[in-house]
């Protein structure tokens, strides 16, 4: 005996084959998803603040003085970057490159990754993970106006 099947048929089945059998087109790998982030520790306004790398450059505009902080509102994905450098001018129209360096984190990284701009104009790299951040309650020292 012989079924009559259509070639629309053999196409739904094999989509329902793919759907449902645990087969996946896309990678079950975890990915970063991070936010980017700037503080101002200096006494006086910082202007046009952005930093800047091969793989990410992220603007988060003026900082008051104090602890002054943006961060981005979306999401990147793309590996944290070693190194890169934070610009901003400040009120005098003295413009300030800084490099920095990124301490190395485990993927997939899944926070915020803060840029301190030091009384002294340094700029410290702190990359906080939403656990640390949240469960651990970790954030408020990690981003403190004291070098770590």
């Amino acid at each position: 005996m012989y079924h009559n099947v259509s070639i629309t048929n053999v196409f739904i089945l094999l989509f329902c084959l793919l759907c449902f059998s645990g087969c996946s087109c896309s990678s079950s790998k975890k990915q970063n998803w991070y936010e980017v982030g700037a503080i101002n520790w200096t006494d006086q306004k910082l202007n046009d603040v952005v930093f800047l790398s091969p793989t990410l450059n992220s603007g988060f505009g003026g900082l008051k003085p104090g602890y002054d902080y943006k961060a981005t509102m979306g999401m990147y994905r793309v590996p944290v970057p070693s190194s890169g450098t934070v610009e901003w001018t400040s009120l005098d129209g003295v413009q300030h490159k800084v490099p920095v360096v990124i301490p190395e984190v485990k993927p997939p990284f899944d926070g915020i990754l803060w840029f301190k701009i030091m009384p002294d104009n340094s700029v410290v790299a702190v990359p906080i993970t939403k656990k640390e951040y949240f469960e651990e309650n970790k954030g408020p020292s990690m981003l403190s106006a004291e070098p770590k």
